[in-house]
């Protein structure tokens, strides 16, 4: 022994940032985790410009339609509903897409 105990290290916590769609300049791991984030905050619009022309899964898309709903775009509303009958006709969504787009 050589007298004094050794002092124990210093502990260090990386700050993390928040994630932030606008202020990040990665893009985040899916056009999913991007609109949920735009969502959270309450920013429908950041959430369509994540999901618009990136959207490939069912889930993005009902997110997507679900977004423009909320907005009361129908007219994308629509679009989106029929894009997603014809990519995705096995989906348990698509009956009411189709009976939503039946509607005048």
């Amino acid at each position: 022994r050589t007298g004094a105990p050794a002092a124990p290290a210093p502990v260090v916590a990386a700050a993390r940032p928040e994630p932030t769609p606008a202020a990040s300049s990665a893009e985040p791991a899916s056009p999913l985790v991007a609109a949920r984030l735009c969502l959270a905050t309450g920013d429908n619009a950041c959430a369509v410009r994540a999901l618009e022309g990136r959207a490939r899964t069912p889930q993005e898309w009902r997110l997507l339609i679900s977004t423009y709903h909320a907005m009361q775009n129908s007219a994308q509303e629509r679009r989106a509903m029929e894009t997603f009958t014809t990519r995705f006709p096995s989906d348990p969504a698509t009956q009411a897409y189709r009976q939503a787009l039946a509607r005048p």
